[in-house]
């Protein structure tokens, strides 16, 4: 009778704990979502200067999965956005830095890509972009329509950083709390001048500039909501579930 009841108890107890997970998450607690990043919605817009300085950057994302090399900088980045743009603020620690081919990936830069759609399609469409942004250039590479897109890179204590400012007129898609688009952020390393020794991705693969369908997804956040910090709890492949086994969010901690 004396282990029924200890029993029972233990269950009890676990209920109670699962019933109060249930009752928090539509009241906002923060759920660390793999392979999604979460745009704040900008109370007023960035100056688009490299600085990053404005308080509503939050870089709590990182770039470190490997797809050319060994890639050894610190790159984080974070997004913003508004009913005209969206924001992209990306960081990079490098103590080599360099600025000598002919073509941007070659040297040290950052590199945005977006699936306004979020098709995650094998092969570009139309709004899909590859934004390329080269420490110390002040022009523009990539793949898609630059139309309207402001950027800027800026020294940083150790490094550089970008800001770009990409017009929802742009990607072909109307911005509003919630929606969805595929997303990845990119940084290419030049450590000895030449050709790039490595490159690293936040969340896709070394195809992504012809290829959406391995990218995560940003979600826009509505006025005041609380953003989530993302873990990558898995390395997802072209054609895998971004979330293991399964399960589409995790808890913090866990």
């Amino acid at each position: 009778m004396i282990l029924i009841s200890r029993g029972y108890r233990k269950w009890q107890s676990l209920f109670c704990l699962l019933l109060m997970i249930g009752l928090a998450i539509p009241y906002g607690a923060a759920m660390a979502v793999a392979g999604q990043v979460d745009a704040n919605n900008a109370a007023a817009a960035p100056t688009i200067d490299g600085q990053l300085n404005e308080t509503g950057w939050n870089l709590a994302n990182s770039v470190s999965k490997a797809t050319i090399g060994t890639p050894n900088n610190t790159v984080t980045f974070g997004a913003m956005w508004d009913n005209t743009n969206l924001y992209v603020g990306v960081k990079v620690l490098d103590g080599n830095l360099y600025n000598d081919s002919a073509n941007v990936w070659d040297d040290d830069s950052v590199e945005v890509y977006i699936d306004a759609n979020n098709n995650k399609g094998t092969t570009y469409d139309s709004f899909d972009r590859q934004f390329v942004k080269g420490y110390n250039d002040t022009t523009l590479g990539g793949i898609g329509s630059q139309t309207g897109v402001t950027h800027a890179w800026a020294a940083v204590n150790g490094g550089y950083s970008v800001e770009m400012a990409i017009p929802w007129s742009n990607l072909g898609v109307t911005p509003a709390s919630g929606l969805t688009i595929g997303f990845d952020v990119g940084n290419n390393d030049d450590d000895n001048a030449g050709a790039r020794d490595a490159q690293a991705v936040w969340w896709g693969n070394i195809n992504d500039y012809n290829n959406t369908s391995a990218f995560g997804s940003l979600v826009l956040m509505a006025a005041g909501a609380s953003t989530n910090t993302p873990t990558r709890t898995s390395t997802p492949t072209a054609g895998q579930s971004a979330y293991p086994g399964g399960v589409p969010w995790a808890i913090p901690g866990t």
